[in-house]
């Protein structure tokens, strides 16, 4: 009985308990307030909301960074595919007849002329150009920028002779002789008479640098222009060598004299002036186009060197020889002459460039620099001489050629090839 009891009082408790529980969450009846269970909080659906992204800085634009805030530091190399004017060479070496009244001379009927008369000397030169530009604000508006480039000595090298055959040609120097008044010419090879050989060189260098203060005065997002002010640096060296041997071929079993004579017309010019230009940049995505102008105005220093030898050397070994003369060059025109000239260099170039990646491009592009005057070496070749034997007075009558320094235009042009880096 007892058991019984118990089953039936914890029967009933359990019915108590679910009833209770069943009427805190019946609905409410009309008029009635909404009944809530004890301590629970009402219920707030989750609702999630994007992150927000922080403000783009008040200096950000579109452009890759190198385009749109350009570096502080740009260092670009290249490699320089230029030519030089030639210089305007006289008649310096021909062949002739000796069926003619002045062998090798010009105007003569079998005269050939064999070098010189035209700009021969023409050659393209290589050399290398390193520009460094660093940014002073934060934009890049103002930046320095420096260039140096530098062309490895080069001319032409051009040799003629003779061994002084029986059917071989009179190999000449032709020059306008002063004491007689008519054209004439001095032999280094001879027909059955002697055999020589004249060599020619025109070695050139060209080196020089600028420094400029630059100001973009706009940009917009595919274009920029810019101005800039500075100084320029150029020099130009240059030489006419002329080296001429001759022997007198043996007659009846009895060497002949052997001669020797060698002549060099050294010019240098250094020019220093003021230049201001400007740039233009057009961006095609990746590809760029550059254009840019400068001219310079200052002051050329010209320097003229004309220096000789002569060297006669006689079976016996007895030796004649003179340091201040030889065809071209008498004790007149022999020496050091300089003069200082104002002068012009304005300056042109073109650039196509691609951007390999963000702080790379490849350029390519074509330059042009003139000089408006400097000394070059074949205008300080008179051919008007007054022939003297070696050991005749240093003053003679009439005097010919002339001392002096004599000038033109000068100018260089060709294919640049390089990278820029930024940093």
């Amino acid at each position: 009985m007892t058991i019984r009891w118990t089953c039936l009082l914890l029967t009933v408790s359990c019915l108590g308990a679910c009833a209770s529980a069943n009427a805190q969450t019946l609905p409410p009846r009309n008029g009635d307030a909404p009944q809530l269970a004890p301590n629970c909080p009402p219920f707030q659906p989750e609702v999630s909301e994007p992150a927000l992204e922080p403000a783009p800085p008040d200096d950000a634009c579109e452009l890759p960074c190198p385009e749109c805030h350009p570096p502080h530091l740009e260092v670009g190399l290249e490699y320089l595919l230029w030519f030089t004017r030639g210089q305007r060479l006289p008649p310096l070496v021909t062949s002739g007849s000796l069926a003619d009244l002045m062998p090798a001379s010009l105007g003569q009927t079998n005269t050939k002329l064999l070098f010189g008369g035209n700009g021969g000397d023409v050659t393209h030169q290589d050399g290398a150009r390193l520009t460094l530009a660093y940014g002073i604000d934060d934009d890049n508006t103002s930046s320095v920028t420096g260039s140096f480039f530098g062309m490895d000595r080069r001319g032409v090298s051009r040799g003629f002779g003779s061994n002084g055959g029986v059917n071989t040609p009179v190999i000449g120097r032709p020059f306008f002789n002063v004491v007689n008044g008519t054209e004439d010419a001095d032999p280094v090879a001879i027909p059955s008479v002697a055999s020589g050989h004249i060599q020619i060189d025109t070695p050139s260098t060209l080196y020089g640098g600028e420094i400029d203060y630059r100001y973009q005065a706009w940009q917009e997002q595919t274009s920029r222009f810019a101005m800039l002010v500075g100084a320029r640096y150029l020099a130009i060296d240059e030489a006419l060598n002329i080296h001429e041997t001759s022997q007198d071929l043996p007659g009846l079993g009895v060497p002949g004299n052997s001669y020797l004579l060698s002549e060099n017309f050294i010019t240098h010019n250094r020019f220093y002036g003021g230049e201001f230009g400007a740039e233009y940049e057009y961006r095609f995505g990746p590809v760029i186009t550059e254009f840019g102008g400068k001219a310079a105005f200052g002051v050329v220093e010209q320097t003229a060197r004309n220096s000789a030898f002569t060297s006669i050397t006689e079976p016996n070994g007895i030796v004649t020889s003179s340091s201040d003369r030889a065809l071209y060059i008498s004790p007149n025109n022999a020496g050091r002459f300089t003069r200082t000239q104002f002068a012009v260099v304005p300056e042109g170039n073109v650039k196509l460039g691609y951007d390999l990646n963000k702080y790379i491009r490849f350029t390519v592009g074509y330059t042009f620099i003139y000089l408006s005057d400097a000394a070059r070496p074949a205008d300080q070749l008179n051919r008007n001489v007054n022939v003297q034997p070696i050991g005749t007075p240093s003053v003679f009558t009439p005097a010919a050629p002339f001392p002096g320094v004599r000038s033109t235009d000068f100018w260089v042009q060709g294919l640049d090839v390089g990278l820029r880096f930024c940093y």
